[in-house]
């Protein structure tokens, strides 16, 4: 009984401490340590009850040596009980059954007492076998409570670890709470932006509109204005027709008063040669040749043949400009500064480079322009060549290359008649290459610095067109 409580006491003291030990694991969420400790206490509830057991065993073997020896007892009194009843019956029997009797109440009780000999001894090695259990199982409760004080301190240090691990969370999520916070005031922000950027989108989207409904208005001015170009091309491609077959006709009657002229200047030759005392010869015409009439009749023929060309209809040529600006009228300037006393070959080379231009040639005329620049540095036809080959590049619409063309006309030739045209269609090559600022300020230049001329009345035009909104 004793043995029973000890165990009871023990499995109570276990319990306690599996339960002291596993309330900080459960306190501090640390299941693989409580996983551990569960095991433990199980392992220890099944050596308590292994020695319950053991103890239960021992006390039915001393409860049944105690019954077999109050057996034994029982029936060593019955027998002399009935040995004595039998003596008292049988007195009159004789003295060798009563030593009989008393030898077999020696024999038995010589037995009973080997028997309760036997008996004590092994009752004593089992309380002796009890008690080593015991001294045993009190040893193996020493080791298990020093390992559960082991245990103890480990889970101590490791809940003050875990308690410090759980202060450096708490603190993290402090942090992680203004973090937090402020990433709800940046989406805030956000979404503030996003309804003002909502809002412009709108207003982008109602002004898309409007640029939509412009454009299409510009659409239909721009179809009216190409079906416009396109009768205005007809008739320029008609009057091209016209002016081709006038310079036709041109052309022959300025070879035929060429050939006359030669003529009349081979005439005039010999007879210079011939010398007076001989009797110069008079040319066609009836008159000397340093006479008013024969040189009237040179400077007549070059009139009548500027006259031709000057009643050919005027026609602007298709490719100097685009059909939005205005074109630059060039018939006059050819034949300022003294065209016409340019010499005999450079005329031809300019003029046929002049005609490859009309006629949309515009690589030929380029290299018929730069080869007269190249041959005829100093013509005074040089500046309208210039001129002319940055109308070549400016129809190629290599815009750039047309701007220094027209730079080198001012530079080069800053007296010709031709600066106010090429600073006209500088600031109309700008406006191609959609500089406004330098569109603006080249045609402000014309106007100041030539407001007398028609390319001023022009630049007036074009920036009154820039100033309105687009």
């Amino acid at each position: 009984m004793i043995g029973r409580g000890q165990g009871a006491s023990s499995r109570r003291l276990a319990g306690w401490l599996a339960l002291a030990l596993a309330a900080p694991l459960l306190g501090t969420g640390c299941l693989a340590q409580q996983a551990d400790l569960m095991k433990v206490s199980h392992d220890l509830d099944k050596k308590i009850a292994r020695l319950d057991q053991k103890e239960k065993d021992i006390e039915q073997a001393i409860q049944r040596a105690n019954e077999a020896s109050a057996r034994l007892h029982q029936d060593v009194s019955e027998l002399r009980d009935e040995d004595v009843t039998a003596l008292r019956g049988g007195l009159d029997k004789g003295a060798h059954e009563r030593s009989a009797m008393r030898s077999r109440l020696d024999d038995l009780e010589h037995q009973s007492g080997r028997r309760l000999s036997g008996l004590e001894h092994a009752t004593k090695e089992q309380a002796a076998a009890q008690k080593a259990d015991r001294e045993r199982m009190q040893q193996e409760l020493e080791k298990l409570n020093a390992g559960v004080a082991t245990l103890s301190a480990g889970i101590l240090a490791a809940t003050k670890g875990l308690e410090g691990r759980l202060q450096e969370q708490d603190k993290s999520l402090a942090a992680a709470d203004g973090q937090k916070q402020a990433l709800a005031e940046r989406v805030g922000q956000l979404g503030h932006a996003l309804e003002e950027f909502k809002v412009a989108l709108n207003g982008l989207g109602d002004k898309l509109l409007q640029q939509e409904q412009r454009a299409n208005e510009l659409a239909g001015k721009v179809d009216a204005d190409a079906k416009a170009t396109s009768a205005y091309l007809a008739e320029v491609s008609k009057g091209l027709a016209g002016l081709a077959k006038a310079l036709e006709t041109v052309g022959a009657n300025l070879a035929a008063k060429t050939e006359e002229q030669d003529r009349r200047i081979d005439d005039l030759a010999k007879a210079v040669q011939a010398g007076p005392a001989q009797g110069a010869p008079k040319p066609r015409g009836g008159k000397e040749p340093g006479g008013k009439h024969g040189s009237g009749k040179v400077g007549q023929a070059g009139d009548e043949s500027m006259k031709v060309a000057s009643q050919s209809a005027p026609v602007p040529s298709p490719m100097a400009a685009p059909a939005t600006e205005p074109a630059v009228d060039t018939r006059s300037n050819d034949h300022r500064g003294g065209a016409e006393a340019g010499p005999a070959p450079a005329r031809e080379d300019y003029d046929r480079s002049m005609q490859k231009f009309k006629q949309g040639d515009l690589n030929g005329a380029l290299q018929g322009f730069s080869h007269f620049l190249a041959q005829h540095p100093t013509s005074d036809l040089a500046s309208n060549a210039q001129y002319w080959l940055g109308e070549c590049y400016y129809g190629k619409k290599e815009y750039e290359r047309a701007i220094e063309a027209y730079d080198r006309v001012k530079q080069q030739y800053p007296t010709s008649e031709k600066v106010p045209a090429a600073l006209l269609k500088k600031g109309f090559a700008y406006l191609a290459l959609k500089d406004r600022g330098l569109a603006s300020s080249t045609l402000r230049q014309v106007v100041d610095a030539y407001p007398k001329s028609p390319e001023a009345d022009k630049a007036l035009d074009k920036l009154a067109q820039l100033k309105q909104p687009r």
